[in-house]
């Protein structure tokens, strides 16, 4: 065999795995790649092609095709990373509100807006004026019915009201330069376009953003409007002077119909990053920094607008209460009809109750 020869079967030997091949991705066509080559240098290193081309010749190929030699970029589950850095990433850890019209506290998390955690099988019920319940709906039309792998007993949702979000700030002091993977299994329910994204933001030690990321959304359009959940998973680098990271899952109300109840929802989120020593804080209650109150007055006005009474002569002793103690009116009511809102108010849900409960019942 001449030398030409012997070139002509290695390499044909080489794409002869490409051509058996399947189609592809890329992760996959490195691990092709690095077989033709690891087969064209086994090739080379045969004592016969080696006497054919001569032993210089024979190992500057071997040589050359060793620099050639793709390095296969190491998987992430093979890297020593840290546990899930957030606080109650699957909204085990609440009470959860019996219709979805109630914006409950989520613990860990820092709200804006009215976002709710719902246990997964609840009916959807849709608010009553009346003194009875209307049908509630399950299955194709109603919340999730069954948690995704590792969903538990609970998902959040943007609420009642509009556009929501909730956060979370963790410690990642040591981690620049590793690896960070953010998840979560994001979803919405039927037709209803609202939608959830989560986002990371990177901080250094005076709070500014060095670098960000973010999970694509999982649309009406990816659902094919049916409700459920698909995972989101992004990879990357913490940047350089980052200390601390902030997840942020946000629920975009599009809903143009049903009081724009927000059917945006996530669950099972997850933000890991390449430094194995460092973990979760513990899950603690809230510090309040409001100093005790003696009393406090809530002051209902059914239909009535808040313009009547701030302000007005005919109303002087609770606007000397006002003028002296402070007045909170940026509230929103969760349901209508109004009755609900006042379970919300004295009890701190309103028990799974959407309609105008008769007072013996």
């Amino acid at each position: 065999m001449g030398a030409t020869g012997a070139v002509s079967a290695f390499v044909a030997l080489g794409l002869g795995q490409l051509a058996a091949s399947p189609e592809a991705h890329a992760d996959e066509f490195d691990v092709i790649i690095d077989q033709v080559l690891s087969s064209i240098t086994s090739f080379l290193e045969q004592d016969s092609v080696s006497a054919v081309l001569g032993p210089q010749l024979d190992t500057e190929l071997i040589t050359w095709l060793h620099s050639l030699d793709p390095v296969a970029p190491v998987a992430l589950d093979a890297l020593p990373m840290s546990p899930n850095l957030l606080v109650n990433p699957g909204f085990e850890t609440a009470d959860p509100s019996g219709s979805g019209y109630s914006g409950v506290t989520i613990p860990g998390w820092t709200e804006t807006g009215t976002p709710t955690v719902i246990a997964y099988g609840t009916p959807v019920g849709y608010p009553s004026p009346v003194g009875f319940p209307l049908p509630t709906v399950s299955g194709l039309f109603g919340f999730p019915q069954d948690a995704p792998p590792g969903g538990g007993d609970n998902f959040a949702g943007g609420g009642p009201v509009a556009t929501s979000s909730i956060s979370q700030t963790v410690d990642i002091t040591g981690a620049a330069g590793t690896p960070y993977a953010l998840s979560a299994d994001l979803g919405g329910q039927t037709w209803n376009p609202s939608y959830a994204t989560v986002q990371v933001n990177f901080l250094d030690a005076n709070g500014n953003v060095v670098g960000t990321g973010s999970l694509d959304p999982v649309t009406v359009w990816d659902r094919w409007g049916f409700t459920g959940f698909e995972e989101r998973e992004i990879t990357g680098t913490v940047p350089e002077g980052a200390v601390s990271a902030t997840v942020t899952t946000t629920f975009t109300d599009e809903n143009q119909y049903l009081g724009n109840y927000n059917g945006a929802y996530a669950d099972n989120e997850s933000f890991t990053v390449g430094d194995p020593n460092l973990a979760p804080a513990p899950l603690t209650p809230p510090t309040s920094d409001v100093g005790q109150l003696d009393h406090v007055f809530v002051i209902y006005m059914e239909n009535k607008g808040s313009d009547d009474i701030v302000g007005s002569s005919n109303a002087p002793y609770i606007n000397s209460l006002i003028n002296t103690y402070g007045y909170a009116d940026n509230f929103y009511a969760l349901s209508h009809p109004s009755d609900p809102n006042y379970f919300r108010v004295l009890g701190g849900s309103d028990f799974g109750i959407d309609y105008n409960s008769p007072l013996n019942s």
